[in-house]
């Protein structure tokens, strides 16, 4: 019997189906050919994403009795759980035998052995035997249509889709690894006197990938190393030069020295074996002594007293306090969660307009002497540390309003200094007490929903905090007059960050969440008020290096660390996370969940756990 070989390797991997996302429904289903074939009820889905660059697969439609359909969709509506996907409104989605997004008839004749074959970019143009007509956003022909799907956001999801419940789907996909499709099409293609199979050429040329009919010009196969590296790409930095979960031993009553591997600008500290408060500082707030933590659990304003920690080269130490380094509870007893931002500002800034005070603001690791933030703040920062490649800010500023008041529209600007819109952000009020109000706004909708990171209840709206590309918008509510605060801001960066939402299924075989990377830290929290359980839960690499990840924390309570896997669990995959319980704080039935991510390695380079 001949031995059936695909050129996957160890540093490049070709897309497949992925077998671990059950989000569209079905039970029944059987995968072959290296998960390129399937027979199924089910819908499976690519198991990479991709973004607006140029791409070609093929698929093969080995069953002429099933309405097949194939779609291409932003990548949040790609992890809608058990939601009926063609509910879902921000896709575009070719039907045949159906209806193309809403355009028209499609009548696209399926008969036994067709092959499909999809070039994409800023357009999905589907061709039915290399035929070469495009009917433009319009009814399309039995050869070929074509759908813009310009504005769906940076990331896309392919999903094959069966609409016939009484049928069974057979397709055999090439995403440029076997252009036989399982041996099905063995005579190859003559295209223009040129015999196949084809490579990618002009722009893709010498990349990988072979196909049936000739990918257009540019077109690449949708493979490792044809995605983009990690954004952050200064000296070759990796994940770990950003950001960094990692464990320690408390050594009370002598001071500890922790070694990160970068200057940190944001620490996040807990005890995994008391039940002792969250502390937060960074190196906008805290001064010499250190005392200036805040803790995620409760309201109170920054301490003056007690718990110390200072920033030192590449890591922190924790000055005795019992708190963060109590000593006799075993090794590695405390998590550490640690982010780099701009480096840590010299002044306060006292400018209303133009530029900031001299070195009041650090940008990407260097202090700048004549920084005028972006857009029209109506809220001059007193300190900014940026790091536009990581998409993280930490912003210190002081609120000008006269009345905490919902005016029902934003009515002060706070410049936050990125390149891209911020998704998650975090707002606390530091020289009094105050809830930790986390905006999501860009994540979910823009209908000005948040939530606080020190409950566990559900989504608030009743102030607006959102943003845009320049500013953080909000109401007279957190920018109280004299009241000073402390601002976190964070967007998605490809292979280093993901910010997202995804829907339970309330099944021990929960969603797929793709990132694009695997991850090293995971933080989740339902948003509806009616689920069982709202509570926030982090999960990271440091203290679970290997699945089931499984020991969480909650932000919003002093609790010690939940290791029961039948409670709460995942994996941490190469392009993301498989939730793997049903309990109600990651994964009830029909729920939204938000969630943060960072990555320990790029999709790219990531290997087995």
């Amino acid at each position: 019997m001949a031995i059936k070989q695909r050129p996957d390797s160890p540093t490049n991997n070709f897309a497949t189906l992925n077998p671990l996302v059950n989000d569209l429904g079905g039970t029944s289903v059987t995968f072959s050919e290296g998960n390129l074939k399937y027979d199924a009820s089910q819908n499976p889905e690519a198991h990479i994403n991709f973004n607006a660059d140029s791409y070609f697969f093929e698929f093969y439609d080995n069953n002429a009795s099933v309405n097949a359909t194939l779609i291409i969709a932003g990548a949040e509506d790609g992890l809608v759980g058990s939601v009926d996907y063609p509910s879902v409104t921000n896709h575009s989605r070719i039907y045949y035998n159906g209806v193309i997004d809403n355009r028209g008839s499609a009548n696209l004749t399926v008969n036994s052995g067709s092959l499909f074959n999809i070039p994409y970019s800023t357009v999905i143009s589907v061709y039915k035997e290399n035929k070469n007509t495009l009917i433009l956003n319009s009814v399309a022909t039995n050869d070929a249509v074509e759908i813009n799907v310009s504005g769906l956001g940076e990331d896309f999801v392919i999903f094959f889709a069966n609409y016939t419940s009484s049928k069974t789907a057979n397709y055999i996909v090439n995403f440029g690894q076997d252009p036989t499709f399982g041996g099905n099409k063995n005579t190859p293609a003559t295209v223009n006197g040129v015999t196949g199979p084809f490579a990618p050429s002009g722009d893709a040329a010498g990349t990988a990938g072979l196909f049936f009919y000739p990918p257009p010009a540019g077109a690449k196969a949708l493979c490792t190393a044809n995605l983009p590296e990690m954004t952050p790409t200064v000296n070759d930095d990796v994940p770990k030069d950003y950001f960094k979960a990692l464990t320690y031993t408390g050594t009370y009553p002598t001071a500890n020295s922790v070694n990160v591997g970068f200057n940190p600008d944001l620490i996040w500290l807990k005890s995994r074996t008391q039940q002792y408060n969250h502390g937060v500082w960074d190196t906008i707030r805290t001064t010499v002594n250190g005392y200036e933590f805040l803790s995620t659990d409760n309201t109170n304003a920054e301490a003056t007293s007690g718990n110390a920690i200072s920033f030192i080269t590449n890591g922190f130490s924790v000055n005795i306090g019992q708190a963060f380094n109590e000593g006799g509870q075993g090794d590695d007893n405390i998590v550490a969660w640690c982010w780099k931002a701009g480096g840590a500002p010299q002044a306060d800034n006292s400018n209303t307009s133009g530029a900031m005070t001299p070195y009041s603001v650090s940008l990407n690791g260097t202090l700048q002497s004549n920084y005028t933030p972006a857009g029209s703040p109506t809220v001059y920062p007193k300190r900014m540390s940026i790091n536009t490649d990581a998409g993280f800010s930490i912003v210190k500023y002081t609120g000008n309003s006269s009345a905490a008041t919902n005016s029902g529209s934003p009515v002060d600007f706070i410049p936050h200094g990125l390149n891209s819109p911020p998704e998650f952000f975090i707002l606390k009020d530091t020289s009094r007490a105050g809830s930790w109000n986390v905006g999501i706004s860009n994540i979910i909708d823009t209908n000005d929903r948040y939530l606080r990171l020190n409950e566990s209840t559900n989504v608030y709206t009743n102030i607006i905090i959102r943003a845009d590309s320049n500013v953080i918008q909000l109401d007279h509510y957190n920018v109280e007059n004299t009241v000073e605060y402390i601002c976190y801001a964070w967007h998605s960066v490809e292979g280093f960050s993901k910010f997202g939402s995804y829907i339970g299924n309330g099944s021990p075989n929960g969603p797929f969440v793709y990132c694009g990377f695997r991850p090293a830290f995971l933080m989740v929290k339902c948003i509806e008020s009616s689920a069982a359980t709202n509570h926030w839960a982090i999960l990271d690499n440091a203290r679970d290096p290997f699945n089931i990840v499984s020991r969480k924390l909650n932000p919003n309570d002093y609790y010690i660390e939940n290791s029961d896997p039948s409670s709460w669990g995942c994996d941490f995959l190469s392009t993301g996370v498989k939730i793997r319980n049903n309990w109600g704080a990651s994964n009830e039935a029909n729920k939204t969940y938000i969630f943060m991510a960072f990555a320990e390695q790029p999709f790219n380079y990531a290997t087995a756990r």
